[in-house]
């Protein structure tokens, strides 16, 4: 009782000033603590009705005769992404693209899918962009592509994963820089702000018909 009288019959000047220090107090405390941001896992498995893939080939030498989601050839869930291609000529580069949230990139981000082929000779791989360094070949940003597991097992679903990719991208920073510096850019790479933005399954074909299946995708972690 004692206290809150004393409190009670302190001066209104006294209280408001006792109470602005209290509010500072509180503000440079909160200040100090650092904002801690959850890490959360991208999933997606393809369930829906509208695709969320490209592919990218040489038009005058193949033919995308389909692309849908599938129910009927999936490896889990509703649904799985579906492409069937008839290739002319006798060798080409196929590739299926997805656009992951723009993450940074850290130590332990990883990347996988389920993947199905009546061919093999398929990698997936993460790219990593450089916002703060300019690729003298393209002059836009430097990216990269960070390969992971080739697909093997033909006709079954197989899980790839693209794992290290911070690691693997530290490793290939000495031959980037030589092919910068042949190109004529000097100094050394800026690569601060890099991220993650696009998965990549890279596929080489040959003349013939080919069946590419994607599901269950998941990206992480992103801070």
């Amino acid at each position: 009782q004692g206290r809150g009288a004393d409190r009670a019959l302190m001066p209104l000047e006294l209280r408001r000033t006792a109470f602005q220090f209290l509010a500072l107090a509180v503000c440079i405390i909160t200040a100090a603590i650092p904002a801690v941001c959850p890490a959360r896992d991208h999933v997606d498995g393809f369930d829906g009705a509208k695709p969320s893939w490209t592919m990218l080939y040489d038009r005058s030498g193949v033919r995308l005769s389909k692309h849908e989601r599938s129910l009927d050839v999936r490896r889990e869930g509703k649904a799985a992404e579906l492409f069937d291609v008839q290739v002319n000529v006798e060798s080409t580069l196929l590739q299926l693209v997805y656009q992951l949230p723009m993450a940074r990139l850290i130590d332990d981000m990883q990347l996988s899918l389920w993947f199905q082929s009546t061919q093999d000779g398929a990698t997936l791989a993460a790219r990593v962009v450089f916002p703060n360094q300019v690729d003298p070949e393209t002059g836009a940003p430097l990216m990269l592509l960070v390969e992971g597991d080739a697909y093997t097992k033909v006709g079954q679903w197989q899980k790839l994963n693209c794992l290290d990719i911070d690691r693997k991208v530290r490793q290939m920073l000495p031959q980037i820089r030589r092919r910068m510096q042949k190109a004529g850019a000097g100094g050394d790479i800026d690569v601060t702000g890099r991220y993650v933005d696009t998965a990549v399954v890279s596929i080489r074909s040959s003349r013939g018909n080919s069946r590419f299946v994607v599901d269950a995708l998941r990206f992480g972690p992103i801070v």
